[in-house]
């Protein structure tokens, strides 16, 4: 009886696996459930169990993406049951390997095409998975091991939906289980690299909020880390991956705070890396989306040293990288995202360079696509923090070129989002600073139409919040720079 339902499962399990290669992916479903049927009758637990990891891809295929990861849970679930009674069981283990991976390909998924909100909800379903796991076998360094990549994931999401204390909690609490694990391991690569990818996202908060020392530190621990792994593999593109974008997040940092040389090379060096790995992988979406991150930031950089022409060129070769991308995958948020950033980049380049009409078409079409991202997750902070940047900068256009009631209607937009984040997170100096900047050029234009009271009031109101952000901060020669120009606004007043 068993032996014959053993051989029915097998059988429907074969033909479903034909249908799924042909692509007859609801026909594959129907055999399945019959498959699984047996494999019920004939207590087939292996059958079983892998019965529901295809299970979960055939949903995953059609779409159902919360189904799958109920299946995918379940099937962790159902191992766990059976790994307690036979622990030492290799199928089960790689079942269970097999079901965590499922799982995290789907929540990365979500996230990588912007889909934030549903990639939340998974990554919170599979962290309660993981803490429920660990209560059975808390010693268990593999279940520690996920649970420290979950939260490391999920405080990447909380970052892009600008939650900044919550991302910081979840990458202190992945440091703390990664670091926990080393100290048993000291040799083990996998915790060193966990370890560094964490140090570099936490770098990317502390930057984002204006902690630059610790954010500088973050990033040369996890420079350091990468390097001394890409010497005992000298041809791992992962490691090399790895410090191309540690290179480039630093670069980013010494920009902000001045030291354009150090950056520049950061950044050359960093682009290096992306086209030895684009040598070997042409198609790679991933080091096609970096080395275009890394050309935006050079092109950024050669704009503020007046390399103007050869500004020029990285950021229209970052856009056209960018836009092929989008090619992809239309849908994507996050690729659209980026395209939106670029054009808004290029806006400011071609703004210096006088050609006003090409800037303001820049402008315009990164502002349409960062509201129609918007209207997908309305609470969205960082998509929120982007609008105010373009409507800032398009409101320094449109006063340069005469349109002094459009530009006075874009910097009241701009203020009205920035302060509404401010209010968000009032210690955070990124905020803090786009407030100043904001009320700067609107009390400027407001003193070039001739009402200098008001611009008083707000050039005033910018000016005390560059002394609060220098008296903090008071090596950052932008920040000196700003308040020095805004003084002497307000005396000419």
């Amino acid at each position: 009886m068993f032996r014959s339902m053993r051989g029915s499962a097998k059988k429907h399990f074969q033909k479903t696996l034909s249908l799924m290669q042909k692509g007859k992916f609801k026909e594959a479903l129907k055999e399945l459930e019959k498959a699984e049927e047996s494999a019920q009758k004939a207590k087939a637990d292996d059958i079983f169990l892998s019965l529901q990891t295809i299970k979960g891809h055939l949903m995953q295929t059609l779409g159902e993406h919360e189904e799958a990861l109920k299946i995918y849970s379940l099937a962790i679930k159902a191992t766990e049951d059976l790994l307690l009674k036979d622990p030492d069981n290799e199928y089960y283990q790689s079942s269970l390997q097999m079901n965590f991976d499922a799982i995290f390909t789907l929540e990365n998924l979500s996230h990588s095409k912007g889909l934030f909100l549903e990639a939340k909800d998974f990554y919170e379903l599979n962290l309660s998975i993981f803490q429920e796991i660990l209560k059975t076998d808390p010693e268990n360094v593999t279940y520690q091991s996920y649970l420290g990549t979950t939260l490391n994931n999920l405080g990447n999401l909380f970052f892009d939906m600008g939650h900044i204390e919550e991302a910081k909690q979840k990458y202190e609490e992945a440091l703390d289980i990664y670091e926990t694990l080393l100290k048993k391991d000291t040799e083990n690569i996998e915790y060193q690299s966990y370890i560094g990818k964490t140090f570099n996202n936490l770098g990317n908060l502390l930057k984002s909020t204006a902690h630059i020392e610790e954010a500088k530190e973050s990033y040369e621990k996890a420079l350091n880390i990468y390097e001394k792994l890409l010497k005992t593999a000298p041809k791992s593109v992962s490691y090399q991956s790895d410090v191309a974008t540690a290179l480039n997040n630093l670069g980013m940092l010494l920009s902000d705070i001045g030291r354009t040389e150090e950056a520049k090379e950061k950044y050359e060096k960093a682009l290096d890396l992306y086209e030895t790995l684009l040598k070997k992988d042409a198609g790679n979406v991933a080091y096609q989306s970096d080395a275009a991150v890394t050309l935006n930031n050079l092109g950024n950089l050669l704009k503020n040293m007046d390399r103007i022409e050869e500004s020029k060129q990285r950021c229209e070769k970052s856009l056209e990288m960018r836009q092929k991308i989008l090619k992809t995958d239309p849908q994507n948020i996050a690729y659209q995202s980026d395209v939106a950033m670029t054009l808004n980049n290029l806006g400011i380049l071609l703004s210096n360079m006088d050609r006003m009409e090409e800037a303001k078409d820049k402008y315009e079409k990164a502002l349409d696509i960062y509201e129609k991202i918007l209207k997908t997750d309305p609470e969205n902070i960082a998509y929120q923090s982007y609008i105010g940047t373009i409507l800032n900068n398009s409101g320094v256009l449109l006063s340069d070129i005469g349109y002094i009631e459009e530009s006075k209607q874009r910097y009241e937009k701009a203020l009205e989002m920035r302060q509404k984040l401010l209010k968000t997170d009032v210690e955070n100096t990124t905020y803090q600073l786009d407030v100043a900047t904001t009320l700067n050029n609107l009390g400027i234009l407001l003193s070039e139409k001739g009402q200098k009271e008001e611009a008083k009031e707000n050039i005033k109101k910018a000016l005390e919040i560059l002394e609060s952000l220098s008296k903090k901060d008071p090596e950052n020669k932008k920040l000196k720079e700003e308040l020095s120009f805004t003084q002497e606004k307000l005396e000419s007043l």
